[in-house]
This record gives structure tokens, C-alpha cells and sequence, in this order.
């Protein structure tokens, strides 16, 4: 999310809006030409000191639009009493749906969804949403040979990179459980799984990625902002995540034109079975893939002409124009 808003907010700088971020506690990186204002945390349920917080600020700057990140903002953009708010839905755990989009629904505060998973799950309790796709920046990108000397990997192994915090979200557990079921069936010709991020989660992982007598099922590294460039240098992707909003590491993928198997729903909007990939509905049938995609690497699907169009329409301009689109309507008199 924070990388979205910071790209975009970059983007509205260079078309010539004055733009501020309002960050309610946590770390922001500088943003040129971006002015950076510290609001209080959002705690409770309705976060009264963040609201009160907001309201001096959008008082003071008199600014043209409100843009909230992440549903929970909804309730407060509805107490600024703003005629042009929105909020954006950048992924939402579908076991909290139903609360929170009672809460969106009460607020009447329009909101913006980015991709068609967030937009369809959040239509299943009567909330209508815009869909404005997230914006990619092509990782700089890295070579085969480049990954396997920088982690002493084996070159006649394939290699998996997933970049993901540590989190349940993320669901690490599920790819490990497909590991164990690849590794059975190839074992020591299974494939590498580095895995970059920080949460709460990782030494767990790295202890349950164990195994006696034999490597790990998967290498933990610390976050890196090298990671995404490594998955172009990887064989293919495997997402496992319980669920996601539009993911950014899966347009990664296929800009470098990376098969992708993943078991999250909602991301049909990005992995088309047969063409770029393969959505699977289980752990054994994840398991299934990696392996013939191992034995087989012909069979991994991918279509750079699909690849191309998907870059394309995330493209910076692209969702800079849908936002401006929204933006220049509301701002008018």
C-alpha cells in the first residue's frame, strides 16, 4: 500500500498537483516534492484523536480532494464532511469482510478498489466500488546466473523467489506443506524457495522449513529492495497467499514473463489458467504443478503478448489517468 501511495503521489507531483500525505503513525519514506504530516495513530474503533487530527489538517490546507488508504478511514473521511473523499480497498481478509463493509456502507464514503478481487468480494455485501488498478514499476532486472552466485545455488536446479512479509496473510504454511510433497517426489532435485521479508512469523517458518539430514524446504532473508528483481532471475512464481488485494509481485512476474501458480483467490484478473499460469484450489494440486513444472519446464505457461497488455494497463500513466479522471471531476465548481 505505502509503495502504491508513494508512487502515485509522485505521479501527481509531476502532473502538477500540490500534493501532502497524512501518515497516522509508522514510517513513510520522503516523497520529493510531497509534503509529510504526522497524524496520531488510528487506535480503537474509530480512532477519535486520528479524526480530530485530520480535521485541523484538511481544515488548514483547504485541499481539493481526501484520500483515504486502507476501508478503516472510511468513518473518518465521513466526519470531514468533504464533498470529494474516497478510499481506497488494497485487499481485505475475507473472514472481516462482513463487518467492515457494514461500516463502508454506514460512512457513504465512495470507495476505490484496486483490481476486480477486491471489487467482487466487497459487491457480495451490497458495497459498489471503482476498480483503479494498482500502478507497476518494472523491477530492475536480474540474471539467472546473477541469483545462483549471489546464494551459492546449484545451476542445474530451479529456483523459486518469494518476496512476502511473514505473516498469516501471506500463508508461508501452506507453501511449506507443498514443499514437503514436492520434495518427496524430487528430492534433492526439488526446486530452491528463498523467501525475502521481516514478520512476526519468521523464525517459525525457518524452524518448520527444517529438515533432518537435508536442506531446508525454504531459505528466509531479510527484507530486500532487491527482491523483485530476483523473481525476473527465478524459474517461475509461486503465490501461496490466503488472500491479497491486486498483487504486486504477480504483475512482477509476468513483466518478466514468469509462469505463475498460485492457490489466493481472486487474482483471475492477472493469472489466466493455460496462458500466463495456473490458479489452483488446494496445497496437493499447488504441489502438483511445481513438480511437473521442475520435470517439465515446457509446460509452464506463459504469453508475453498477455504479459504486455497487463503491463500496460497497470502502467504508471495509465492509473494516473483513472485517478485524474476522478480527481478533476470532483475538484471542478
Amino acid at each position: 500500500m505505502q509503495a502504491q501511495v508513494r508512487l502515485i503521489a509522485a505521479g501527481l507531483i509531476q502532473r502538477g498537483w500540490s500534493v501532502s500525505i497524512a501518515v497516522g503513525g509508522g514510517d513513510l519514506e520522503p516523497v520529493a516534492g510531497v509534503t509529510l504530516i504526522e497524524l496520531p495513530t488510528f487506535a480503537g474503533r474509530w480512532g477519535s484523536a486520528y479524526t480530530r487530527a485530520l480535521r485541523s489538517e484538511v481544515r488548514r490546507l483547504q485541499p481539493s480532494v481526501v484520500h483515504g488508504h486502507g476501508l478503516r478511514l472510511a468513518l473518518p473521511l465521513r466526519r470531514l464532511r468533504h464533498r470529494a473523499t474516497w478510499v481506497t480497498c488494497h485487499g481485505l481478509d475475507p473472514l472481516q469482510v462482513a463487518t467492515t463493509a457494514k461500516l463502508v456502507r454506514w460512512s457513504r464514503t465512495p470507495v476505490i478498489a484496486c483490481g476486480t478481487g477486491p471489487r467482487d468480494l466487497l459487491s457480495r455485501y451490497g458495497l459498489t466500488s471503482t476498480v483503479i488498478n494498482n500502478a507497476l514499476t518494472p523491477p530492475i532486472p536480474r540474471s539467472s546466473e546473477e541469483l545462483r552466485a549471489r546464494f551459492g545455488l546449484d545451476p542445474e536446479r530451479p529456483v523459486i523467489v518469494f518476496p512476502a512479509r511473514f505473516s498469516d496473510q501471506k500463508n508461508h504454511r501452506a507453501l511449506l506443506s507443498a514443499l514437503r510433497a514436492v520434495r518427496l517426489q524430487l528430492g534433492e532435485s526439488a526446486p530452491y524457495v528463498l523467501c525475502f521479508g521481516d514478520g512476526p512469523l519468521r523464525q517459525e517458518i525457518e524452524r518448520e522449513s527444517l529438515v533432518d539430514g537435508s536442506e531446508p524446504l525454504l531459505r528466509c532473508y531479510d527484507f530486500s529492495p532487491e527482491a523483485p528483481g530476483w523473481i525476473g532471475a527465478s524459474d517461475f512464481f509461486v503465490l501461496p497467499s490466503r488472500w491479497e488485494g491486486q498483487p504486486l509481485v504477480v504483475l512482477e512476474a509476468l513483466a518478466s514473463n514468469r509462469a505463475v501458480v498460485t492457490l489466493t483467490p481472486g487474482v483471475d484478473d492477472l493469472v489466466y489458467d493455460g496462458i500466463n499460469g495456473v490458479r489452483v484450489d488446494s496445497v496437493a494440486r499447488l504441489a502438483e504443478v511445481i513438480v511437473t513444472w521442475c520435470r517439465e519446464p515446457e509446460r509452464k505457461p506463459v504469453d508475453p503478448v498477455t504479459n504486455l497488455r497487463l503491463c500496460h494497463e497497470h502502467s504508471v500513466d495509465v492509473v494516473l489517468d483513472a485517478y485524474l479522471t476522478l480527481y478533476e471531476g470532483a475538484a471542478r465548481p
